[in-house]
């Protein structure tokens, strides 16, 4: 079979070309949840700054029905830099960093590495597709940039 009847047999089986190619989804932060009264204790503690100088997005990135934060500075926006997006984790009684990523937005693909949902950290002011992955590492159980050298200490 040619490529021309694959192409012919897929559009008359109602699959277009484009179908063939897979789509990706990225989940934006909110920051606007209601973080619950224990959580806003433990990242108080957390942080080197009064909470409300954060802002907060909590969002499940592994699956276990428990919240990861991610913080930055609320006067990001207007910074043409990039900022420090802390990735912080509720255990037991305190937060502990997952990660710490430079960049100017932050968003959280579909795919997983261990288990755990990548990061795309978007740098490039003027390419709004420009990004680089931060995958879950977990021999060092924190977030890398894809393809580091992860036996680095």
């Amino acid at each position: 079979m040619n490529k021309f009847s694959l192409l012919f047999l897929c559009v008359s089986a109602g699959f277009t070309p484009a179908a063939l190619n897979p789509a990706y989804a990225l989940e934006p932060l909110l920051y606007t949840s209601k973080i619950s009264p224990s959580s806003q204790v433990l990242l108080r503690e957390a942080l080197p700054a009064p909470l409300e100088s954060f802002d907060v997005a909590q969002t499940d990135l592994n699956d276990d029905g428990l919240y990861e934060f991610i913080v930055h500075p609320k006067d990001c926006a207007s910074t043409p830099d990039t900022c420090s997006f802390d990735i912080l984790a509720e255990t037991g009684d305190k937060m502990v960093s997952l990660g710490r990523i430079q960049a100017r937005d932050i968003a959280i693909d579909s795919d997983k590495k261990f288990g755990v949902r990548s990061l795309r950290a978007f740098d490039n002011p003027r390419n709004d597709y420009s990004f680089s992955l931060y995958v879950w590492d977990a021999a060092r159980s924190r977030y890398m940039i894809e393809g580091q050298d992860h036996a680095r200490k």
